[in-house]
């Protein structure tokens, strides 16, 4: 049985009309008293939220200055492995020309001829390895931060007072 009930059901009225009302005005001082607890608690939670959204917010620039710098990184690395397939291939053409132009009686020639074979493949085997990395991050970048749904920050909207 909650208050209400509790007061209502005390009675019919006594014969002169007047009633004693303190259980009432008991449950009314009560029930401001936790509404004002329950504001003052909702206003500390608002403006706890209003603070981390100006953090948020004053973060951006820094997060979208690292997702620059990630491209630019990501894009710096591409070229520098371009560079690098290249080299290796001139290299390459080197060694097969040099090969070509060697007298058949070496007989270390084979064995060099080996480890070059392995070498080649180890090397298109990390070759591979690093552009399925690279492929990797390239996508999880397509999935950055700044690709998600930030629509309920406004950034105007916020003023926060220092205290």
């Amino acid at each position: 049985m909650d208050h209400s009930e509790s007061v209502f059901s005390a009675g019919p009225d006594p014969p002169h009309g007047y009633s004693d009302s303190s259980d009432m005005v008991g449950t009314i001082v009560q029930m401001v008293q936790n509404q004002d607890r329950v504001l003052k608690d909702l206003y500390t939670h608002l403006s706890k939220i209003l603070i981390c959204k100006r953090r948020i917010v004053d973060l951006f620039p820094e997060v979208e200055g690292a997702i620059v710098k990630i491209k630019a990184s990501n894009a710096e690395v591409m070229q520098m492995q371009l560079k690098r397939q290249k080299e290796f291939w001139f290299l390459l053409k080197i060694a097969c020309a040099q090969r070509d132009s060697l007298s058949p009686s070496f007989t270390q020639q084979s064995t060099d001829s080996e480890t070059v074979s392995q070498l080649l493949d180890d090397n298109q085997r990390y070759m591979a390895q690093l552009t399925s990395l690279l492929q990797d991050a390239t996508q999880e970048m397509e999935h950055s931060v700044m690709d998600q749904d930030w629509s309920w920050i406004q950034f105007g909207a916020v003023k926060v007072d220092s205290q």
